[in-house]
């Protein structure tokens, strides 16, 4: 049995790292950016393409 919660916690740690919180929708990107810095640079790691990620400070 706590086995098999170890592997569940494992396995819901990774996938809420995987699908990370980006900037909110229809908000301030660079405000999210500025107050969730390690948070911007994961995202920006999966969504490179997004305009927040070319700015310097999300690098």
């Amino acid at each position: 049995m706590k086995r098999t919660a170890a592997t569940l916690l494992g396995i819901l740690s990774l996938v809420s790292i995987a699908f990370a919180d980006g900037p909110p929708a229809g908000g301030d990107a660079e405000a999210w950016c500025e107050a969730n810095q390690n948070a911007c640079v994961t995202w920006c790691e999966s969504h490179p393409d997004h305009e927040i990620c070319k700015e310097p400070e999300c690098d």
